[in-house]
């Protein structure tokens, strides 16, 4: 009888503990508000820095896509004109001053995207996980882009003037082209660099969003694999 009772108590006590293991375990699996800000921030803090590290690298500017978004099509050719009439090497320092400009520019913007990040409520994160796989990024376009392009403006504006950047299109060779007659462009050159970089950045941004939404290998820390492999993140 006595030896019963003991192996009750026992049974009773291992069932517990069973119990008690399953309820942590259940607990730990279920995913919550806060951490579902937490992975959403994480996951927009380490799309920023990639797209950063892109533009220190020198991948994300380049002469090339530079003049393509800051120049309207017309005065390509002039940039044309310029080097069949010799001065290719003053349309490469052109190139060159944007490009530096762009990616000082880019690493400039850090602390403010990180800052935005960082002001996402929970009640905004509950609604953007399971919002598209762009809404993270969406929202901090919508919080802070104007504010990223306006924090960016003196630091291209800085290097322009250290590289002694013309203001217009015609004083890049000092002298009229051809192509456009005695008619001068001007051209904001710091307005339309800024929104350039910050375009890119985001866009950057959106693809690592993507990329940690769409590929398990892409959540390298355990609350990525929690939030972004919860089935709420997938409620379209």
């Amino acid at each position: 009888m006595i030896k019963r009772f003991k192996t009750s108590l026992l049974l009773g006590a291992f069932a517990a503990t069973t119990f008690s293991f399953s309820s942590c375990s259940e607990l730990k699996s279920i995913l919550g508000d806060g951490d579902i800000a937490g992975g959403l921030k994480e996951a927009l803090i380490s799309g920023v820095m990639k797209a950063n590290g892109n533009a220190q690298n020198g991948s994300l500017f380049n002469g090339t896509n530079i003049l393509a978004s800051v120049l309207p099509e017309n005065v390509t050719k002039i940039i044309s004109t310029l080097q069949s009439l010799g001065l290719g090497g003053e349309v490469t320092r052109f190139t060159t001053t944007l490009t530096n400009a762009a990616t000082k520019s880019a690493e400039k913007s850090v602390p403010i995207f990180v800052s935005g990040i960082r002001n996402m409520t929970i009640v905004d994160a509950v609604g953007i996980l399971g919002g598209g796989y762009n809404a993270a990024t969406n929202y901090l376009r919508g919080k802070i882009g104007d504010s990223i392009q306006n924090a960016i403006k003196p630091e291209i504006a800085g290097v322009l003037t250290e590289y002694k950047m013309p203001q217009t299109a015609g004083d890049l060779a000092g002298k009229n082209i051809p192509v456009i007659g005695n008619q001068k462009l001007n051209i904001d050159f710091t307005t339309l660099l800024s929104k350039l970089v910050a375009n890119q950045m985001f866009k950057e941004v959106e693809a690592q969003e993507l990329k940690i939404r769409t590929d398990v290998s892409a959540r390298t820390t355990p609350l990525l694999q929690q939030v972004f492999g919860s089935s709420k993140a997938y409620k379209q």
